[in-house]
Order: C-alpha cells, then structure tokens, then sequence
C-alpha cells in the first residue's frame, strides 16, 4: 500500500516537472505567439470603442505636438483616440517627482503613437508601465553615465 502511494506522489511530481520543464522551455515561445493576438484586441477595442476624447488631449497636442497639427481631420481623430487608448493602457509613474501631469502622459503617448501611426499594431504592448523622471538620471548608484531615458522590456 505505501509503495502505491509512493508511486503515485512521484507520479504527480513528475508530472509537474515535466509542466514545469514544459514552461520554461515554451513558455517564451506562447508569448511571442500570443503579443499580436493581444495587439489585434487592442485594436479592434480602439475600432468599436470610439470614446469621446478627453478635450484637455486635444489642446495638448494643438499647442504642442507639430506632429498632430500636420495630419488631416480624419488623421487627427484617429491619433486622438490612439493616445487616449495608449493613455489609458500604460500605468504612468512619477519618480523623484509629485506625479505625471495629463500634459507629460500625453506628450509621451503622442510620441509613442507617431512612431506606430502607420501600423494597425500601435499600443506596443510589451511596455505596462512608463516611468518618468523629471531630470537626467543615473541608472543604477555605480553608473557615471547620466541617463536622459532608457527603455527595458
């Protein structure tokens, strides 16, 4: 009788190895797979999700972004709403700093935004989070190179 159950607990641990080994070996794979699947959603998401833009958006981009004034009426509606959907897609931190103003997220977006505008893929969903610093920065305490940005995957 133990030696049934021996043989069954080892059973289930060898199972979970061999997940486990599973995992580690296709896991990567899935999720490079699986990043357009994600990129499509968002995309049909924007399609039939047409909200109001924020209009304090708009006035940002009016007075700032050179890029936006360019772009045709219909261009600009589409840029407006790729930014409140990139916007509303990314957790905006503040680092050494009170917080990351609506002018400093829309900034960023509309920059992120410019350089996808061509793609049907556009929210770049390997990025959650942007941290914002408000002057240059050090990496890491041993760096003697001051940073003016920097992105990690």
């Amino acid at each position: 009788m133990v030696e049934i159950i021996f043989l069954i607990i080892a059973g289930i641990f060898m199972t979970a190895a061999i997940g486990i080994g599973f995992l580690i070996i296709f896991g990567n794979f899935f999720i490079v797979m699986l990043q357009p699947v994600a990129e499509r959603i968002n995309s049909y998401l924007l399609r039939f999700n047409l909200r109001k833009v924020n209009p304090g958006y708009i006035k940002i981009l009016e007075k700032y972004f050179y890029y936006y004034k360019n772009l045709t009426p219909a261009y600009q509606r589409r840029f407006e709403q790729r930014v409140r959907v990139f916007i509303t897609s990314k957790k905006f931190i503040s680092k050494d700093m009170e917080t990351v103003t609506e002018e400093m997220k829309v900034l960023i977006a509309a920059s992120a935004i410019q350089l996808t505008f061509g793609l049907s893929l556009f929210t770049l969903t390997h990025f959650i989070k942007i941290i914002v610093h408000p002057d240059s920065y050090h990496y890491s305490p041993r760096s003697k190179v001051k940073f003016q940005g920097h992105v990690t995957g």
